[in-house]
């Protein structure tokens, strides 16, 4: 049996969904984020392993995550601040 649990990873994971809700971000679009950035790092983790003893590799391999994790971020901040300043000058009126 294999079972590959990142106890911190998730922890940070939850805590970063919530600063995002504080920061006036929609839980449905917290939830799709935080899936997207778990998604590829367990797809990096994953392709990466196999090459656990060749270090060349597995530093290229990382470059390449973190390059198309750069890339992920860029695309989602175009509407991120849109949607946090919608819902923050909402739940303003609402009060």
């Amino acid at each position: 049996m294999t079972l590959l649990e990142r106890e911190t990873f998730e922890a940070a994971l939850q805590l970063g969904g919530k600063a995002l809700q504080e920061l006036g971000y929609g839980s449905e679009r917290v939830g799709k984020v935080v899936r997207q950035f778990r998604d590829h790092n367990f797809k990096t983790l994953h392709a990466v392993y196999p090459h656990y003893q060749d270090q060349h590799q597995m530093i290229s391999m990382a470059k390449q995550g973190r390059q198309e994790l750069e890339e992920m971020f860029a695309r989602d901040a175009v509407g991120l601040p849109a949607e946090a300043d919608g819902e923050a000058a909402g739940s303003e009126t609402d009060q």
